[in-house]
């Protein structure tokens, strides 16, 4: 009886202490990385005296500090990231023949900047990180694939040049610090090519996210992005330029969430990191699919272009503008355009008869050449003209007013006023005209408006409302009495055929008198 008392008093204790074993360590600890302490000097908030990080610190080099006496106070290392990301790859004989590389650049100096600078901070200081995508040796690639490299544009270079360019790029940002996620291959890639970009350190992303994170876990770049709360849409990962993008992203929350684990007090370059590595993206490039679209546009435009030109002729010389002169006003007051129908693009194109490579450049070309100069269209017909007058340009240009003259045949007129925002002055819509000028138009005088110089003489008011959806252009006229048949100016049709914008203010001055169009 005794034994059996003695053997399960011994249980009972081996089993406490192993209890006290289990309790006193972690159930799950993390290695602090080599990776990892080289953020933590870089960015100067490395513990020389903790032991582990003596253990774990590599030969540090010889860099300059960017610490200045002043607050907020930094002291980061001067040194330049380089975000590198290697896709596309086709190999013979083991050896690289085609690829596509992404390089991205951030200087210590600008994040130093950037804690010091006041807010809002400028367009060039908001885009801290330069990306570049090189297409190598392939430079038929994007002719038959999408383009959706979204932080600038792709160049494509020859092999043989291809160390050369990096050395260019580089060059002036020594001494650099590599960065990839999953740097084998990008590794590997480098040394089959003889290219030493000579860096001081190399940083996985990988790696330097598990002692942030406690998790040893090899996570994906999409994971950490998702962890981290950087903004990414669909198919924007899995590109070179792309990936080395938001590979200095992550290393940027990879520093924030170490060292909100390290100090109780966030130091103060916290948030700017946060704010570059979550800043919005830059919209995606078109897919071919929308390109193909707006080509068919274009062909639609120009058909019912013809189709108009035809009835206009058709319709005999008092559908002309005669030997009168002219103004037409446009201010945009409020706009942001998200797309534009290229059919407007392609009138324009065969008026002036300009080729331009897209229709953006072309907008933006006619905003040039055309604004302040003075236009003759006594050739134009009715229909075209109008097309001239209801112009509408590319986003950079919507805050712009743009004062046009136009003559047609031997006399002009110039009017200094530009339009004013929108006011109602009776049932008429007016441009801060004077009411004892602003009259109604006679529908009986439309069909004779040619030949009435006096007419033209004077700015002439139109009851118009022009309101922008979604399908088009939609429009409402009001031209003296409803019952006499006249249908105004423009006729649905048409106006359907010459822009479809889904956001924006307009006001615009048309041949006739005033249009006054509203996005509703």
């Amino acid at each position: 009886m005794a034994n059996l008392e003695t053997s399960s008093e011994r249980s009972t204790t081996a089993e406490i202490m192993k209890e006290k074993q289990a309790s006193a360590q972690p159930e799950h600890q993390v290695v602090l990385l080599k990776e990892t302490v080289i953020l933590r000097w870089l960015f100067g908030y490395l513990n020389k005296r903790n032991s582990s990080n003596r253990r774990m610190s590599p030969r540090w080099p010889h860099t300059i500090s960017t610490w200045l006496p002043k607050k907020p106070k930094t002291q980061f290392r001067e040194a330049t990231l380089v975000g590198i990301d290697i896709d596309e790859l086709k190999e013979q004989r083991g050896l690289p023949v085609q690829f596509h590389i992404g390089i991205s650049i951030l200087h210590t100096k600008d994040l130093h900047s950037l804690c010091h600078a006041s807010l809002p901070w400028t367009k060039s200081q908001a885009k801290v990180i330069r990306s570049y995508h090189w297409v190598i040796q392939d430079p038929t690639y994007f002719c038959t694939k999408d383009n959706r490299f979204c932080f600038g544009k792709h160049r494509c270079i020859p092999l043989a040049s291809l160390k050369e360019n990096l050395e260019k790029l580089l060059k002036p940002h020594h001494p650099v610090i590599l960065v990839a996620h999953g740097i084998s291959m990008e590794k590997k890639l480098l040394q089959d090519l003889n290219i030493d970009l000579k860096p001081i350190f190399i940083i996985d992303t990988t790696r330097a996210a598990h002692y942030p994170l406690q998790d040893s876990r090899n996570y994906s770049l999409k994971l950490l992005l998702q962890v981290f709360g950087i903004p990414v849409t669909s198919g924007m990962l899995h590109v070179a330029g792309n990936d080395a993008h938001f590979v200095l992203r992550v290393l940027l929350m990879i520093a924030v969430s170490d060292a909100r684990r390290e100090f109780k007090d966030t130091p103060a370059w916290v948030p700017v990191f946060e704010a570059i590595a979550r800043a919005p993206l830059p919209q995606m490039p078109m897919t071919l699919h929308e390109k193909a679209v707006i080509g068919n546009r274009k062909a639609k435009g120009l058909e019912r272009l013809a189709e108009d030109r035809a009835q206009d002729q058709a319709r005999g010389d008092h559908w002309r503008t005669g030997t009168q002169s002219f103004e037409c006003w446009l201010t945009v007051i409020q706009s942001r355009f998200i797309s534009v129908s290229a059919t407007f693009g392609s009138m324009l194109r065969v008026l002036f008869k300009t080729t331009f490579e897209d229709w953006e450049r072309e907008a933006q070309a006619m905003a040039r050449v055309y604004s302040n100069a003075l236009i003759d269209i006594s050739g134009l017909g009715w229909g075209d003209a109008m097309l001239l007058k209801a112009a509408l340009f590319y986003e950079s240009y919507t805050k712009e007013s743009f004062h046009w003259t136009f003559k047609a045949g031997t006399e002009t007129t110039r009017h200094s006023q530009l339009l004013p925002r929108r006011s109602r002055w009776g049932p008429y819509t007016r441009f801060g005209w004077p009411p004892d000028k602003c009259e109604r138009l006679d529908p009986a005088r439309v069909d004779s408006r040619a030949a009435d110089a006096a007419f033209w003489a004077r700015p002439v008011v139109l009851g118009v409302d022009c309101s922008f959806r979604n399908s088009g252009l939609a429009l409402n006229h009001s031209l003296g009495d409803s019952s006499s048949g006249n249908n105004g100016i423009f006729e649905n049709d048409m106006a359907n055929s010459l822009f479809s914008v889904s956001q924006g203010w307009l006001q615009l001055a048309a041949i006739f008198g005033a249009v006054n169009c509203e996005f509703l």
